[in-house]
């Protein structure tokens, strides 16, 4: 959208009322504007660019920064692009000429062929006078944006959409149709029965509904409202749930499911909270099969707006701010007259980035798994599947753009032929398309995205972090072993044999923290609450170190599940040094703690290693952690002639017993060691490895 300053002062251009000057009076705009102008060729440049009237005038645009600030949260395309907003400097950064006319900011208009492809808005502002062009382009019956929006995603329009997408995936999208399990059912099902006017719910069991039955399974914000004040499955619920309730007695949000259910002609709808047993061990042995669960799905209903139960699945909305912005630029004087920004295509990922439901640990494998995603935003409904992703201001699509699988690629649900695991997501922070690789890098690639992810979301309960995402590694380790039976073997976390390389995961966030109670090994990233960079992973990349052996003993059956604290090591060999004298550039980066390295020495005689240091140092895993010292296992080494330097990598460490055996991660290490390549050959000389020891430690 564009807000109502942009779009009338842009409808208003043939309007003599609307001009605040001349164009050859405001000398800053036009030495901006035409780069050959001379103080005494104004007139003669003006005509020989051949300018259509409105060209020839200035016209009023924000007559305040606060203006401006509305426009932006708003939501407005054009003005968002004047400067991130930095209320301090901004304020203050006025032209005194717009001042004296009372605006902030001020812009013309480019319709000449000559000079423009197409009608193009530059906007003015600032104390030293900047230019921020904006073409616009044609919008006609070929324009695939929406800009009919209604105020209701409830509303007739939308259905009518999310009905065509449906159907377009039913008919020619067969790795949606084909991914199902045949033979599975869940345990339980949400069955709906209509009697007369009444509507009604009722659980029922395994074996009493048809295994091939559709059903629809729905993800939701739980709110933070105390569990026990919810209705939900406990063994004193059972035979109530089982006898059947009505549906107007639910919260809003699971009687809005129900009605999408009913409107999709399903009969079934899983919920988590209805559908497994929540204070008995039933609930181990479900998080174990839930991945199948959403796979198995017809579509999975994601309430994306909704912060809890009580929000609901739709929303009443504005459509000038969710919606196109459609300009009549010349009306009555020729066609084309109506034109948009071209920044309209990205306006979705405000309206899908920010919703709850996305910073909820549990949704990501909900989402990745099932065969169709339906969510139902605050602003607009989006839909997502292996074959496309739309929304109601894009309903053709895609969204993003992605690696095709045609059909000679094979689904991605093949066992013997894999290329992707899962399906993208839409992902507003995507800026790259996903590349097509061979088999393996392909599912390391998505297991990192998928981590990288994860670790951005939260979950209500910390121990959770390695369940939540089970059902993604279920998933992902039975591909894995269709191209190598070894590939399969999963440690909190990280595959095996993409050991060491894994190992080096760096924390992104300023306010990672490790829990208080024990989790997971220092060495994988499920130790650490935060966002993370997670590596691919492999050995090639890690040449130094060698992996002797690991060990983890899983708590429960499933191996890609929660982590026992009983005999939980891996067995490294490589080069070592002590890194000591840390220290704080100034300014602190303020993404992660990171401190500078005083001096290296030799773990054994503690003699100082002669080396010239640089940045960048020790990126710690949690925020605030006081170490004199540290061990460095070095994992990689690359010498960068250009910079005369060598730069060596691999994982900060701490011993947690006296014997120095046994250690602990505590951040990621990176040494910059600037070397006189005058004197030394950058390929044989590594005054770091040269001085360290190799030892065999174990790292819990």
């Amino acid at each position: 959208m564009i807000c109502d300053v942009c779009r009338d002062g842009l409808e208003g251009i043939w309007d003599v009322g609307k001009r605040v000057g001349l164009l050859k009076d405001f000398p800053e705009i036009l030495r901006l504007r035409f780069r050959d102008v001379d103080d005494d060729r104004i007139d003669e440049v003006l005509n020989d660019h051949e300018l259509t009237e409105p060209e020839r005038y200035v016209f009023g645009h924000h007559t305040d920064y606060d203006s401006l600030l509305r426009s932006r949260k708003q939501g407005c395309v054009a003005c968002s692009e004047i400067d991130e907003i930095d209320e301090a400097n901004n304020r203050g950064d006025v032209n005194t000429t717009l001042a004296e006319l009372g605006y902030y900011s001020v812009f013309c208009i480019g319709l000449s062929e000559a000079e423009f492809d197409q009608p193009t808005m530059l906007v003015y502002f600032g104390e030293i006078m900047e230019e921020i062009d904006h073409e616009l382009v044609v919008h006609d019956e070929n324009d695939h944006l929406n800009s009919m929006i209604s105020s209701s995603t409830a509303s007739p329009g939308t259905w009518a959409l999310v009905q065509s997408w449906l159907d377009k995936c039913l008919e020619s999208h067969s790795l949606c149709s084909n991914q199902a399990l045949t033979g599975f059912s869940p345990t339980r099902l949400l069955e709906i029965v209509t009697t007369g006017s009444a509507r009604i719910f009722r659980l029922v069991q395994q074996g009493e509904f048809d295994p091939e039955e559709r059903y629809v399974t729905l993800s939701h914000c739980w709110g933070s409202e105390p569990a026990s004040k919810k209705l939900q499955l406990l063994v004193s619920t059972v035979s109530k749930l089982r006898g059947g309730l009505p549906i107007e007695t639910l919260p809003k949000t699971f009687r809005n499911a129900f009605e999408i259910a009913e409107r999709l002609r399903v009969r079934y709808i899983w919920i988590d909270r209805l559908c497994i047993i929540q204070d008995s061990g039933d609930w181990d042995i479900e998080a174990a099969t839930m991945q199948t669960v959403y796979r198995n799905g017809f579509l999975n209903i994601a309430a994306l707006g909704a912060r809890n139960d009580a929000d609901g699945c739709f929303f009443d909305r504005d459509p000038t701010f969710v919606g196109t912005t459609i300009i009549n630029l010349n009306p009555k004087r020729g066609l084309p007259s109506h034109y948009r920004f071209p920044q309209e295509t990205q306006t979705w990922t405000r309206d899908f980035k920010d919703e709850p439901l996305i910073a909820r640990g549990w949704v990501l494998q909900e989402r990745m798994l099932a065969a169709r995603n339906l969510y139902f935003g605050s602003r607009q409904v989006f839909w997502e599947c292996s074959g496309t992703n739309c929304c109601e201001t894009m309903p053709v699509g895609p969204l993003l753009t992605y690696v095709s699988r045609n059909a000679a690629r094979r689904d991605a649900t093949s066992m013997k032929s894999v290329r992707f695991a899962w399906k993208p997501l839409i992902n507003a922070a995507a800026s790259t398309a996903r590349q097509d690789r061979d088999p393996t890098t392909n599912l390391l690639t998505e297991w990192s995205a998928a981590v990288d992810a994860y670790c951005k979301s939260s979950l209500s309960w910390p121990k959770d972090k390695l369940v939540a995402l089970s059902g993604l590694a279920s998933d992902m380790s039975t591909k894995l072993r269709a191209l190598d039976p070894e590939y399969g073997e999963y440690l909190a976390g990280i595959w095996k044999f993409t050991m060491p390389g894994s190992l080096l995961w760096k924390v992104k966030g300023p306010n990672n923290t490790r829990p208080l109670q024990y989790r997971a090994p220092s060495w994988s990233w499920a130790s650490v609450d935060g966002p993370i960079d997670f590596p691919t992973g492999g050995n090639s990349s890690c040449p130094l170190v060698e992996l002797l052996s690991v060990d983890t003993l899983p708590r429960s059956r499933d191996a890609t599940s929660e982590i026992n604290k009983g005999k939980l090591f891996l067995k490294l060999k490589g080069p070592t040094c002590v890194a000591k004298g840390f220290w704080t550039a100034k300014p602190p980066n303020p993404s992660f703690d990171s401190r500078r390295i005083g001096g290296l020495h030799h773990p054994v005689t503690g003699q100082q290693i002669d080396t010239l240091l640089a940045a960048p140092g020790v990126r710690f895993d949690t925020w605030g952690g006081q170490y004199d010292e540290v061990l460095v296992l070095v994992f990689w080494t690359y010498p960068y002639p250009q910079m005369s330097q060598v730069v060596t990598g691999g994982l900060a460490l701490i011993p947690i017993t006296e014997s120095q055996t046994l250690y602990r991660r505590v951040g990621y290490a990176e040494l910059n060691v600037d070397v006189n390549t005058d004197e030394h050959d950058l390929d044989r000389y590594n005054p770091v490895i040269d001085a360290c020891q190799i030892r065999t430690i174990e790292v819990i």
